[in-house]
């Protein structure tokens, strides 16, 4: 083989071994516990998804193995991207990662595991589009001024989306947010909203 050749096979190695996809299949074979729930949703997910679409999916996957999000959490979204994987729309599963993470990171990981398994729940009310986006704008919320009630509303929430409406579950979030600051100085409900749907930043 001459240099140019070699170089050059080096270079592919050395690149492969650099993508979400091959760190995480390179983490999941040090995980026992995980490993096979890991390769029932992969191959789940290779029917639905292109590579270039999985390895996004792998990268959001890590990003929530980063935050510490731990075992449970990291099944809740597998779950979740098996049961989605059939509308072959890679989109919301990343935007659904990225939530969690943020989740974690504000209310810890029990939350973030509490907010996917409630997950199915949103999309069979929401879809995919907008309103979802909302939903997760509004847990994020949630999860900034008041974490410890991530947890509850995840666990209630057929009985909370009982209306059937993105802007009733806003109302719901923001009037628990009103409620919950007490006597301090505090949004009027218009302006709850609007820091709801900027994802209370």
């Amino acid at each position: 083989m001459n240099a140019a050749r070699q170089s050059a096979n080096l270079h592919v190695i050395s690149s492969e071994e650099k993508t979400a996809t091959r760190r995480l299949h390179v983490l999941m074979r040090q995980r026992e516990v995980l490993r096979p729930a890991f390769r029932s949703t992969w191959d789940v997910l290779s029917h639905h998804f292109e590579p270039y679409e999985l390895e996004a999916w792998a990268a959001v996957v890590l990003a929530l193995a980063h935050v510490n999000a731990g075992p449970a959490c990291l099944i809740a979204y597998w779950d979740a991207s098996t049961l989605a994987a059939p509308r072959e729309e890679i989109a919301p599963l990343l935007a659904s990662a990225q939530s969690a993470v943020e989740i974690c990171r504000s209310a810890g990981a029990q939350a973030a595991t509490a907010a996917l398994k409630s997950l199915p729940i949103a999309n069979r009310n929401f879809g995919d589009g907008p309103a979802l986006a909302r939903w997760w704008r509004a847990m994020e919320a949630l999860s900034q001024r008041a974490p410890e009630s991530v947890g509850m509303v995840a666990g209630r929430l057929a009985e909370i989306l009982a209306p059937g409406t993105i802007d009733a579950f806003e109302d719901f979030v923001a009037s628990g947010l009103r409620a919950s600051s007490g006597n301090r100085a505090r949004p009027d409900g218009n302006e709850e909203r609007q820091l709801i749907g900027r994802g209370g930043s």
